[in-house]
């Protein structure tokens, strides 16, 4: 059962900015900043709700990268003129937070560390309805630490951090990377997707 405090905790956690991000809704025929590309998204592990973000970088990519919006298609520019691809080397930062309790007097859980470690995880691009996987993924590192500090009064107890790598190229900056993650026992625990 599905209870209104997780279900807030969660939409919380979801909403917190894992990097600020100003990308706004603007008129046709304008500039504005693109934003970051993120994820973000829930899951169960073990009878735990837990809350997925992650960003991409590298951040002096995203920065400077601007979208000109028009009705008919966008076009990504930075400071020396159009962009039509992706870096061939891109990173992601992925934070699994949890577990949220299920009510307020469920006592906190905590994720186990060798199933934390045990997760797998694979990335593919994704143009229109078509997927093909990335020419290089690894990961890097995974570590567990401290909470972010909307998580504390929610009384969430752990933040795990991934590291990964994904190396490509040619790479149209209209696809999306699809990240998604698998239990020990390989099954899918949640599919996020990240685009411009």
């Amino acid at each position: 059962m599905f209870y209104s405090r997780t279900a807030t905790c969660l939409l919380a956690l979801l909403g917190m900015p894992l990097i600020a991000s100003s990308r706004a809704k603007v008129p046709i025929a304008t500039t504005a900043h693109c934003g970051v590309m993120q994820f973000g998204e829930f899951a169960q592990v073990n009878d735990a709700f837990i809350v997925i973000r992650g960003a991409l970088g590298p951040s002096s990519f995203f920065k400077d990268l601007r979208c000109v919006n028009s009705a008919e298609t966008t076009i990504f520019r930075n400071d020396t003129g159009e962009v039509l691809t992706f870096p061939d080397r891109l990173t992601i930062t992925l934070l699994i937070v949890g577990p949220v309790p299920k009510n307020e007097f469920a006592q906190p859980k905590r994720l186990d560390s060798k199933y934390m470690l045990g997760l797998g995880f694979s990335a593919n691009w994704k143009r229109g309805v078509k997927m093909r996987p990335v020419k290089t993924f690894g990961e890097l590192t995974a570590s567990e630490s401290q909470p972010p500090d909307l998580a504390v009064p929610l009384n969430v107890r752990q933040c795990w951090i991934y590291e990964f790598v994904v190396e490509d190229t040619d790479v149209p900056l209209t696809d999306h990377l699809i990240l998604c993650i698998f239990s020990p026992e390989n099954r899918r625990l949640a599919r996020l997707s990240a685009h411009l």
